[in-house]
């Protein structure tokens, strides 16, 4: 796996504002990873490791929001996303007494900015995870 080509990408999508970049961003992780949505049976030394797969459910998700068309898709989607998003918001509202639910957080928070959403969810959220979990799998961490 090609590590550096990978934390590289990830911290440009970490340190973007810019959604058109976010998708070249996760348009090259996608050819690194040989990542098919429909299949996680990926051409990999790493298959069973758990930290790989969860790799992959960090870059499902980030497929996921990126695609979405509006506010409403969102937050329908992480109900059922892969990695934990819709805990990590729920703990931000949990934590913030002004805040009553994910509307509010992305009203607050976002102005209902979709792009603005999008890269802190994607970027800030899955792409940071991504990089954490790739680095672990670097140092041999995660086998069954």
């Amino acid at each position: 796996m090609e590590f550096v080509k990978i934390k590289k990408i990830c911290l440009s999508a970490i340190k973007t504002k810019n959604i058109n970049q976010l998708n070249l961003d996760l348009s090259e992780l996608k050819s690194l990873f040989n990542f098919d949505e429909n299949q996680k049976e990926q051409n990999y030394y790493y298959n069973n490791n758990f930290k790989f797969l969860k790799v992959l459910d960090y870059y499902s998700d980030a497929l996921f929001l990126i695609k979405c068309t509006d506010i409403n898709g969102i937050i329908e989607g992480i109900e059922f996303s892969k990695s934990d998003i819709k805990t990590y918001i729920e703990n931000i509202i949990y934590d913030d007494s002004s805040i009553n639910n994910i509307n509010d957080y992305f009203k607050v928070f976002f102005n209902n900015n979709l792009d603005s959403i999008k890269i802190d969810l994607v970027a800030g959220y899955c792409c940071e995870n991504i990089l954490e979990e790739i680095s672990s799998i670097e140092k041999g961490e995660g086998e069954s």
